[in-house]
């Protein structure tokens, strides 16, 4: 058997993110732009300075624009949440809510011998996004990973038999907690083509699932921005 390839794209309404990360990278992108210089003609000194000057006059003005537009989008987010009392819509805040609880570990049963291929006993980073990805298309409001909220810049790495979660290392089992209608959850997990891979690595290897209905979740805020806000106007 093999693992499945495709993947699931979390739905980009669930976030909420992707517009404000698009004008951050263009933020970027302009400034770099400048400073690289490219697509210069003049040859004269004065001249030079002058295209300089102006360009750098024009980008400035251009990321004033899109810091304004970056906080009125994070402004707009925030407010509707507290105004709607949906604090999953805002991963600083804690939520808490019925939901479905995933836990995933690598095989207790592992035989030894050269042909034995150890990548068949140990989950991995796959494994955990088909998961992440099928509660998101069963509605998910908002989800944990090993107690770390997750956010659009969350970044869940597999290196060896560890997870890297936002820089934290942590060995199985892997717990995704999710908040949302459990029977959608759990209609979402179960036909999802990804965890059906997963469930036959459960049976012929002895990995380890469980799938449970929990009441009264309660997930942490998160301590990870949604966007790198630590930005410095230019200087004058």
């Amino acid at each position: 058997m093999a693992r499945s390839e495709k993947r699931r794209r979390r739905p980009s309404w669930v976030y909420g993110g992707t517009v404000i990360t698009m004008l951050i990278a263009g933020l970027i992108l302009g400034t770099s732009a400048v400073n690289y210089g490219g697509g210069r003609h003049a040859t004269d000194l004065h001249t030079l300075i002058h295209n300089e000057e102006r360009s750098a006059l024009e980008t400035k003005q251009s990321n004033e624009a899109l810091r304004k537009e970056i906080n009125e989008l994070i402004n707009q987010r925030t407010n509707f949440a507290q105004k709607n009392q949906v604090p999953g819509l805002d991963p600083l805040l804690p939520v808490s809510g019925p939901g479905l609880v995933i836990s995933m570990s690598d095989s207790s049963n592992v035989p030894v011998g050269e042909d034995v291929d150890l990548n068949d006993y140990v989950v991995h980073q796959q494994d955990i996004e088909g998961a992440m990805n099928a509660l998101w298309v069963g509605g998910a409001e908002a989800m944990s990973v090993q107690g770390h909220r997750v956010v659009s810049t969350s970044q869940i790495r597999c290196v060896g038999n560890v997870i890297y979660v936002d820089g934290d290392v942590y060995s199985p089992p892997y717990v995704i907690k999710a908040i949302g209608d459990p029977v959608a959850l759990r209609k979402a997990v179960d036909e999802d083509a990804t965890m059906e891979v997963f469930r036959q690595y459960v049976k012929a290897k002895q990995l380890g699932l469980s799938v449970t209905t929990d009441l009264n979740l309660k997930l942490p805020g998160s301590a990870k921005p949604l966007i790198n806000t630590d930005m410095k106007a230019d200087n004058q």
